[in-house]
């Protein structure tokens, strides 16, 4: 994003019209704000449609006005709403393979990329307007643009009481336990954590990435299985954020050199939302990883996952089978496990020995034996997978095969009359 910013920036002062001062105010505030350099600069006073024709002039692509088009129903919904408001994108128009596209941001190759991967279609590219692009939002979506603004100097000083509770965070602390400065419960900083984590769990986001670098820290979130940048902060914020999410994990804060894993559990709004945090040293500081695992309500039939006929009738008689195994695989988010889950649900019928091993269990069942992995305390998949072949199993839920020996394991249980 950054990147294509200065580019944008480049062609602007080229075409005159925007100065040096003007681009340097536009620079300070995307990186404040989070927001897309076009948003910035229509905010700041540029035409939006001389933006617009300034880029298509030097890139020598398409530019396309949206005030009177209509867009076919179909084609918006090639694309996620929230990919269309954070990237500002609109699907124009299918014609047999290719899809054109509609962006303020020619630069931002990556969105056409997943796009092409999303679609399956050719994309070629056309330059619209800010201006254009909020109004088609609000006409074909009923709402109006709202990118992800984020002002650090206003957070720090008065960022709200965001709505999240940390219910668990590995062992209590000590009542007379001292925090570290700046990291009282009602630190500010304390309150920025939670805000990114609040937003992120409304978003969706499956995982948030904070990432040091040479002078500054990135905040991104993986929302719909791609990782898109948020929030840039100043380097002197990076300690007390690490050591905030460190203290949330039950992880020593004073420990800067190896990488360490924690858990916790949190609760935004009416959510309840299982934390994974992993650290892990790099050139200029620790980069922290959440995965966000939100509880779910109830495990959902294998019929309302969401495969069409042909690959439900596939799985279904996958499932019959009184023994073998069923290799489950996908991206983060997917829906691995809320598949392997619907066809548990469907298999227990009172009758079996259903176990399952995973890391961590993210759905808790009745009438299913489930077991957490502890890697401190000698419980891992291969030890554990052993216990349960000793356990009299009818069918067995391997939440990974991160190893040769899980595998092997697990193999030779599927073809001894069993099911995993």
């Amino acid at each position: 994003m950054e990147e294509s910013g200065k580019k944008i920036g480049r062609i602007l002062l080229s075409a005159r019209l925007a100065d040096t001062d003007l681009w340097k105010k536009a620079e300070l505030e995307r990186k404040k704000t989070g927001r897309r350099m076009t948003e910035v600069l229509v905010a700041l006073g540029i035409d939006g449609e001389m933006i617009r024709q300034a880029l298509a002039l030097r890139l020598k692509i398409p530019e396309v006005g949206l005030k009177d088009r209509r867009i076919e129903p179909e084609v918006l919904g090639l694309i996620p709403e929230s990919w269309i408001q954070r990237h500002g994108i609109v699907p124009l128009e299918r014609v047999e393979n290719t899809l054109t596209l509609g962006t303020v941001d020619p630069f931002n190759i990556e969105i056409v990329k997943d796009i092409r991967f999303k679609t399956g279609l050719n994309v070629r590219v056309a330059v619209i307007s800010e201006p254009d692009l909020a109004g088609t939002i609000e006409g074909s979506f009923g709402t109006q643009a709202q990118p992800v603004e984020f002002n650090l100097d206003e957070l720090l000083e008065d960022v709200g009481n965001p709505d999240i509770e940390v219910l668990a965070q590995g062992q209590p602390e000590e009542e007379d336990e001292e925090l570290p400065e700046g990291l009282e419960p009602e630190a500010p900083i304390i309150r920025l954590v939670d805000r990114i984590i609040q937003d992120a769990v409304r978003a969706r986001a499956t995982d948030i990435h904070i990432e040091p670098a040479r002078g500054n820290v990135q905040v991104r979130y993986r929302i719909d299985g791609v990782l898109r940048d948020i929030l840039t902060v100043p380097k002197y914020v990076q300690g007390p954020m690490l050591s905030r999410l460190k203290i949330m994990g039950n992880m020593d804060i004073s420990d800067k050199r190896k990488p360490q894993d924690g858990r916790s559990k949190i609760k935004v709004g009416k959510k309840i939302v299982d934390l994974r945090i992993s650290s892990l040293p790099t050139m200029f500081g620790e980069k922290i990883v959440l995965r966000l695992l939100e509880q779910k309500k109830g495990v959902i039939s294998v019929g309302d996952v969401g495969y069409p006929t042909n690959i439900l009738h596939v799985l279904n008689d996958l499932l019959s089978h009184p023994q073998g195994m069923i290799l489950v695989t996908g991206p983060t988010g997917s829906g691995k496990t809320t598949t392997l889950y619907s066809a548990l649900a469907r298999l227990n019928d009172g009758t079996t020995n259903i176990i399952t091993i995973e890391d961590p269990v993210e759905y808790q069942v009745p009438g299913i034996n489930q077991v957490q992995i502890n890697v401190r305390a000698g419980m891992t998949f291969a030890s554990g997978l052993r216990s349960i072949l000793r356990q009299d199993p009818d069918i067995i839920l391997v939440g990974e095969m991160r190893d040769h020996e899980t595998a092997e394991i697990a193999f030779h249980a599927a073809q001894t009359d069993r099911k995993s």
